[in-house]
């Protein structure tokens, strides 16, 4: 069922922008678009005293059917109307809709009208964020002014009607005076602006705690409700604040409003709490009981699987919007030295904003009942102690049952979807976090997918990195490297896109193809596909699979830049791959002799600008392609410059590679005698150097 409305007295310029913004928004709290009519039809009409014919343009859009009409009309004060969860899921629906709109696009698109008359109702009394056409899209630039007039008066910032400025402030300060307006009812901003607000908030607070603890509606856990209401109303005081540097984020919002969810759903459990109880300050994440565990669990009898550090168990309780699944993870024999580490890591992850693609932590417990932190460290010096972390349930399966399923094949549009989705989770962790995070652990099975195939990652075991974001690694040889953390993740995350894209294909088979046939990419996709893909997807998947498990960690890109070359095409520069038998595989790593080594350097382009001059020459200190060698003897070099092949030969003891300013050696056996003239760029080089 949709709801039309007809548009007769809109602008062209008015429809093409709400059409357009319309058209690119998907959002559970965004009215959803299902079609339109745009159409000029003849008709009769009077002008000056004669019936003429005109052209008459028909519009209308047509949207998902509002079964409760507007927010407008269900506005009343704290002693009538909707009871409080109503009114507190549509505030909430309204944040997270303003949420997308301003942080999970490409572009913010920021509302500039949000008012109780654009935001509808569905039967479920769930808010859609409607009317798009004042919307502005935005990009990196964040504050523009403006000589057109927007929004409604009453719901317009003071920068705007003073100063005609617009930012992401605008909507935030419009927000506040809907949160007064759904709590307090028509008359509430007109008390706010006669009270301070701290009377303000004990009259609204004072006024919902007498209807909550009235018969005979009577909440349970009222405390923790009344609670609730108070930091709602707080935040919309904060959000109508005059200077707009000082109204919070839409995230900021989100994360005040998700730990007063925290703090009520003990109140909400089905199970009887010897004391009442508030989770402790661990960053808004819940404390649940031993016993609450053991009764979403049933007595531990759901088991999902076993994890790398105990069960996993399937749960469900009861919060605001009714059972929530959840897997409720074991980690067993907890050390005392990791106690710190674990606590330090549930700060950390519950002040992690959430993301679409990671799994929600929703709470944590500790086998002893320690009722404070301090208490909590304490118990567990005394001896191993047993751990659950309590996670969001994700109930599609991970990506590796679904990549090997021989029954059914993943179709290319979902698994691109899939790598977009750890990319974005990965880029999260590593650039938009206060400090950078590190899952540590990115391979097909850790990946879990919803029912709608998007990938989910579970961070409840990664680690923060260093501040300078550096840390020491031992590579193959047992020396250490310094080199910067992300690089691992990323070398797991180039593992899992050739996965992907080339299931049951090694590494090895899929270089060697990029390697001698760049252009037919596609031969190496998955065969099961049988060629129904996006050709230009799947090369830059598989290009960018190589370079982020590329042996050298300094030839990885960063996630930022994966993203781009990922859904934009960007340039990388080009691969320098280096493959041995016996040795290191590290460059820069001073190593044992190689029986066999093959360097490749494959632009990506047009090919690398080489010296208008190559000299190679049987004397100490000779030059070729930017390795310098000494002590020539015996080598058998394949050499391919602009499609003619060249045979060289010789020797050497050490070979010294120059790149970069750095100089890599490595210990080999070859030799070269032979003279070339002028070259100007080349696309394969390869070394093979005989058994020592």
């Amino acid at each position: 069922m949709s709801t039309q409305f007809h548009l007769p007295c809109c602008s062209a310029s008015w429809f093409m922008r709400e059409f357009n913004n319309l058209t690119s928004l998907q959002h559970v709290n965004i009215v959803r678009l299902v079609g339109y009519c745009h159409e000029t039809r003849p008709e009769c009409a009077e002008y000056e005293g004669r019936t003429v014919v005109a052209d008459r343009i028909h519009r209308a859009l047509c949207f998902d059917y509002a079964h409760n009409g507007s927010l407008h009309d269900h506005i009343s004060d704290e002693f009538n109307g909707h009871d409080w969860r109503t009114r507190y899921g549509i505030i909430k629906g309204i944040c997270n809709g303003l949420k997308y709109l301003h942080q999970d696009l490409n572009s913010p698109i920021y509302h500039l009208d949000l008012k109780p008359a654009n935001v509808l109702l569905d039967k479920n009394m769930l808010p859609k964020i409607a009317d798009f056409g004042l919307s502005r899209l935005f990009g990196e630039e964040q504050t523009k002014i403006t000589n057109t007039s927007f929004g409604t008066r009453g719901y317009l910032p003071p920068e705007y009607i003073e100063q005609k400025v617009i930012s992401n402030k605008f909507d935030i300060y419009s927000l506040g005076v809907v949160i007064i307006k759904v709590m307090a009812g028509p008359e509430g901003q007109s008390k706010c602006a006669t009270m301070s607000s701290k009377e303000f908030v004990e009259l609204v607070q004072g006024n919902w705690r007498a209807r909550l603890e009235a018969p005979p509606i009577h909440e349970p856990g009222l405390e923790a409700y009344c609670v609730q209401v108070k930091t709602c109303i707080e935040i919309a005081l904060k959000c109508v604040q005059a200077d707009r540097r000082k109204r919070p984020s839409i995230n900021d919002i989100i994360d005040k409003m998700n730990q007063t969810e925290n703090m009520i759903r003990l109140w909400s459990l089905n199970v009887y709490l010897k004391r009442p109880y508030f989770a402790p300050d661990i960053s808004g994440l819940t404390r649940f009981e031993y016993n609450d565990l053991a009764v979403m669990t049933d007595g531990f009898s759901k088991h999902l699987g076993l994890g790398a550090f105990g069960m996993v168990y399937k749960g469900s309780y009861k919060d605001l919007n009714g059972y929530q699944e959840v897997a409720v993870k074991e980690i067993k024999n907890t050390t005392e030295g990791e106690v710190h580490d674990f606590i330090a890591e549930l700060q950390r992850i519950g002040r992690m904003r959430l993301h679409t693609n990671l799994i929600e932590l929703k709470g944590w417990c500790c086998r002893r009942n320690a009722w404070n932190l301090v208490d909590f460290i304490s118990c567990c010096r005394q001896q191993r102690v047993q751990f659950f972390l309590v996670f969001e349930f994700v109930p599609n399966a991970n990506l590796e049952d679904h990549l090997h399923d021989r029954k059914k094949i993943l179709p290319w549009q979902k698994r691109y979807q899939i790598i977009k989705g750890i990319g974005s989770a990965l880029h999260h962790l590593h650039h938009e976090c206060n400090r950078t995070i590190l899952h540590g652990d990115i391979k097909p099975s850790s990946v879990l997918l919803d029912f709608d195939f998007n990938a989910k990652l579970g961070v409840g075991l990664s680690r923060t990195a260093s501040k300078n974001n550096r840390i020491l690694v031992a590579t193959d040889t047992g020396t250490e490297g310094n080199m910067d953390p992300r690089k691992s993740d990323i070398y797991n995350f180039g593992f899992v896109l050739l996965e992907i894209a080339c299931t049951g294909k090694s590494r090895q088979q899929v270089w060697k193809l990029y390697r001698e046939e760049p252009e037919v990419m596609e031969y190496a996709a998955d065969h099961r596909l049988g060629g129904i893909f996006d050709k230009s997807q799947m090369k830059r998947v598989i290009v960018l699979g190589l370079r982020c498990s590329h042996p050298d960690g300094r030839h990885r890109p960063f996630m930022t830049d994966a993203m781009k070359f990922l859904e934009d095409g960007i340039e990388l520069p080009p691969i320098l791959e280096i493959e041995e038998q016996q040795g290191s595989t590290f460059l820069g790593i001073h190593s044992a002799e190689f029986s066999h080594i093959t360097i490749d350097i494959l632009p990506l382009g047009d090919g690398i600008e080489l010296p208008p001059i190559l000299e190679i020459e049987e004397q100490q200190g000779s030059r070729f392609l930017g390795i310098e060698s000494v002590n020539f003897s015996n080598i058998n070099t394949a050499m391919y410059l602009e499609g003619e092949n060249f045979s060289i030969r010789g020797s050497i003891s050490w070979l010294k590679v120059v790149r970069g300013g750095a100089r890599l050696w490595w210990r080999l056996y070859c030799c070269v005698t032979r003279r070339l003239g002028i070259w100007e760029r080349y696309t394969v080089v390869d070394s093979y150097l005989p058994a020592v």
